[in-house]
């Protein structure tokens, strides 16, 4: 069974208020106190608190490809094995078919593999 992370806040965020005297130069008025007000911000944090199981279903597919000739005889036999997460085989069965005859007529009773993204 896979694991998927699971994200949520770690921590609150938190608001400053900043408010005091500054020593300024006023031209005429010579030097005085100003009255300065601010807020600061610090936004919540976020991480991966856990994780949630998830389950995912693996389809098996396979194909047997048997061609005979006009006695009954088997002239080409072969066998195509794939899994996956997709169960749809109108789309599956071309690349299925496909495989089968990307190293053909290959050698005898050799098995090949062959890798394919869908």
């Amino acid at each position: 069974m896979d694991a998927q992370p699971l994200f949520g806040q770690t921590g609150d965020g938190t608001t400053t208020y900043h408010s005091g005297n500054v020593p300024t130069y006023g031209g005429y008025s010579g030097y005085s106190n100003s009255t300065v007000n601010g807020t600061s911000y610090t936004p919540a944090t976020y991480r991966m608190v856990g994780a949630v199981p998830v389950t995912r279903t693996i389809f098996e597919r396979n194909l047997s490809i048997t061609v005979q000739n006009r006695e009954g005889a088997n002239v080409i036999e072969g066998k195509v094995k794939s899994e996956g997460l997709s169960g749809n085989l109108s789309k599956l069965l071309p690349i299925l078919i496909d495989s089968f005859f990307e190293e053909f007529p290959g050698i005898s009773g050799k098995t090949v593999t062959v890798t394919k993204k869908q």
